[in-house]
């Protein structure tokens, strides 16, 4: 436990040469921002992209950001491996496998 969350489902993404950047989303409902977002660049050139810039990570750059910032996976032109997980607060709750869509 960290500081009253717990790391749950880290998954490896892979986005593979040419893919497109993600719909704009949060991680959280509004009811439960209390958590946060976790990336894990195992490559230099990982990106996350904001409504207000692209964060820029290289290889070992850990990124954690609050549960209700909206972001998208960013488009890449190659290659890119990176590990996301959530840090959950204890006695909240997240929807498994979704998001939520930001218009």
């Amino acid at each position: 436990m960290l500081g009253g969350h717990t790391l749950q489902t880290p998954v490896v993404l892979q986005s593979l040469v040419g893919c497109k950047q993600q719909q704009w989303h949060v991680d959280y409902d509004n009811k439960n921002t209390t958590g946060f977002g976790m990336l894990l660049a195992l490559q230099n050139g990982t990106r996350l992209e904001t409504r207000e810039c692209t964060i820029h990570l290289n290889q070992g750059d850990l990124l954690i950001f609050n549960g209700d910032l909206v972001h998208a996976g960013s488009w890449y032109d190659c290659e890119n491996l990176r590990i996301h997980a959530y840090l959950d607060v204890v006695g909240g709750h997240r929807r498994a496998n979704s998001t939520y869509l930001v218009v």
